[in-house]
């Protein structure tokens, strides 16, 4: 499962699709490009957010930065 998670004024691209277990792995995308590389890891998407599903595959036009998926 990927998609967008709004939560607090921040959206978080994130990913279920990882050898992390059945953890989730975020990044913030609405900061500046060095600080992006941070890495989110949570047991669940975390609760009062908004999710947006798709593919990373084929993101919509509302995403302009995927990434580098090294998880």
């Amino acid at each position: 499962m990927q998609g967008i998670l709004y939560l607090k004024n921040h959206r978080y691209l994130f990913t279920t699709d990882t050898h992390h277990d059945d953890n989730v792995v975020a990044w913030m995308i609405d900061i500046d490009v060095p600080q992006r590389q941070q890495r989110y890891l949570w047991e669940r998407v975390p609760v009062g957010g908004v999710v947006e599903l798709f593919d990373f595959d084929n993101p919509p036009a509302t995403v302009g930065y995927i990434p580098l998926l090294m998880i």
